[in-house]
């Protein structure tokens, strides 16, 4: 088995082969848990993951029990993530599915809606999400599917209470990003990375075994992009499960977005003036904003 062609990330996963960075049957049975592909590759990865390596015990972290053996473990979560989506599938008469904020009774209906609207079925990395509610409560669960409608993740209720859950499951993950670089989740989106903390000592410690004490599962990267809306440079929060999908951007900047490849040298020289950096915003942005404006008078003639 190729661990490495499970990586949501090829950047990442190309870095880790590069490097000769090996995995333990549980880190792979990690990365499987972290990757886009569909379930039912995720189950069938579990599974030669069973037949072709040793069982081990999974020891127990924040949000994951220990466990005794692995391989049984995984056949449970393989268990209980199909009824899970059978449960989902299931259809009732206090059930509905939806879409768009529009209401079916099926899953099946409301797939063919997702794909007579394809311009607003489809987010901009091929999935979409059917939400599925019951009528008298509180009990939404989501699931994301494929263009070829095969669930890749699911989610709400219940879902945490799986039996092995190892995708709240910390490992060491060798990074080949660095303060400034240009980067980009599924969505295609820009950004400039500002710091990694995954990369930060004490996460090595822990990982090593050198310390006890388990860094937080919540905010791993901190990046700046431009608000698709407002125009203003952001300064966000990463979150721990996108850690996984980190790539290099790569395309061309345009608008309001090519400010962001000035910060990446900013950032990355270590200036210490900001005037020529301020002025470049305010240049990308009104020329955005007159792009904006021309666009809306256009329409007006139409």
């Amino acid at each position: 088995m190729n661990i490495y062609d499970h990586f949501s990330s090829k950047d990442i996963a190309d870095y880790c082969e590069k490097t000769g960075h090996s995995f333990n049957p549980l880190e792979m049975a990690v990365i499987v848990a972290h990757n886009d592909r569909t379930r039912k590759e995720r189950h069938m990865a579990w599974r030669q993951i069973i037949e072709e390596y040793p069982d081990m015990p999974i020891p127990g972290r924040s949000g994951v029990s220990a466990k005794d053996s692995l391989h049984d473990s995984l056949m449970d979560e393989i268990a209980w993530e199909e009824k899970w989506i059978e449960n989902f599938y299931t259809q009732g008469d206090d059930i509905v599915y939806l879409f768009n904020e529009n209401c079916y009774s099926s899953v099946e209906k409301a797939w063919i809606a997702i794909n007579d609207d394809m311009m607003a079925g489809f987010n901009r990395d091929g999935t979409t999400t059917i939400y599925r509610d019951r009528i008298n409560g509180d009990n939404r669960s989501w699931v994301t599917l494929d263009s070829n409608g095969e669930v890749v993740h699911f989610g709400g209720l219940y879902s945490r209470e799986c039996p092995c859950n190892l995708y709240y499951y910390l490992i060491y993950l060798p990074m080949p990003f660095e303060t400034g670089d240009l980067a980009a989740l599924p969505d295609g989106t820009p950004f400039v990375l500002k710091d990694l903390l995954w990369q930060k000592p004490e996460y090595n410690d822990f990982f090593t075994g050198k310390i006890d004490a388990e860094p937080s599962w919540g905010t791993l990267f901190h990046y700046y992009s431009i608000d698709g809306e407002s125009g203003r440079l952001c300064f966000e929060n990463g979150r721990s499960d996108d850690i996984w999908r980190l790539r290099y951007f790569e395309g061309e900047l345009c608008g309001r977005d090519r400010f962001l490849k000035y910060l990446s040298q900013y950032i990355k020289n270590g200036y210490d003036r900001a005037d020529w950096l301020i002025n470049a915003f305010l240049k990308f942005k009104t020329e955005a904003d007159c792009e904006d404006m021309k666009r809306q008078d256009s329409r007006l003639f139409f």
